[in-house]
């Protein structure tokens, strides 16, 4: 029987072994414990126990394919016939416009805060709209925690809402800057007068607001400058590119123009100010 076997090439056999026993003491192997020899030789086959032939077995290995089943799932071909995870290389572009408008829109918030600062001597509770007030532990807007009205061209009414909160009130109007002095009234309220301003002093204010209106709009220069030469950069189409400079300069263009409107109203709120 085994003489019969051992001539029939190629034959393979497996053998298992037992980390406490001795090899074919187990009868029924683990698929870890294999060991597959392609080619036996008969002189392998001498001493071989006839009782033990059940144990040999002549068997056909098939091979499982690289990757298997995921292999067959991996990312599918181009259309060029290369893998479909072959990464493919980004659009250019250039400048995002939104983003360009958000941040030349930003310089002119700032702008706008900074001059209702500028006071010409007139009491206009727009003075106080960049307030903020130590609410419960927290920062919030004078707007949120009490109420401002003008009593005559020279006095403001601040009704705060929350009574406890007539201190804090009291400490944010007389450290904004203005030199202003609160004085309580009853309940909740306290009046602010608002002192009159000399000719040379609004024109002092209107030579500031001129300032800062420049150097907005030098803010707004710089952004659309940066805009530009990331567009530039960004290896566009010439057609393309110029069409995105075209609305990056329409758009600083607005901005400049919305950064004069500003100064402009604000030295005319200034100059025109009566001083008596």
């Amino acid at each position: 029987m085994l003489s019969r076997v051992s001539t029939r090439a190629p034959v393979f056999f497996y053998s298992f072994y037992s980390r406490v026993g001795t090899a074919m003491d187990k009868k029924t192997p683990s698929i870890g414990s294999l060991y597959f020899l392609p080619f036996a030789p008969t002189t392998m086959m001498h001493g071989w126990n006839a009782n033990n032939h059940n144990q040999c077995i002549i068997s056909r290995g098939f091979a499982k394919k690289k990757g298997g089943k995921a292999g067959k799932q991996g990312a599918a071909a181009g259309p060029d016939g290369r893998d479909g995870d072959t990464a493919a290389p980004e659009a250019a572009e250039g400048a995002d416009l939104e983003q360009v408008d958000q941040k030349m829109g930003r310089y002119i918030q700032a702008l706008d805060k900074d001059l209702r600062t500028l006071r010409a001597g007139r009491a206009d509770p727009a003075m106080f709209d960049h307030l903020q007030v130590d609410a419960y532990g927290q920062s919030a807007p004078l707007s949120a925690v009490a109420d401002v009205a003008p009593r005559g061209p020279q006095l403001l009414v601040v009704n705060v809402y929350d009574p406890q909160l007539k201190g804090a009130v009291d400490t944010a109007i007389r450290e904004c800057g203005m030199g202003l002095n609160p004085q309580a009234l009853e309940g909740g309220a306290l009046s602010v007068p608002v002192p009159k301003t000399s000719k040379e002093k609004r024109e002092k204010l209107a030579r500031m607001a001129k300032q800062q209106g420049e150097k907005t709009k030098q803010n707004v220069r710089n952004a659309r400058r940066s805009a530009i030469d990331e567009t530039k950069k960004a290896g566009l189409p010439e057609d393309e590119s110029k069409r995105l400079v075209k609305e990056i300069d329409a758009l600083c263009d607005a901005k400049l123009k919305a950064v004069s409107d500003l100064i402009d109203g604000k030295q005319k709120e200034l100059l025109n100010a009566s001083s008596s």
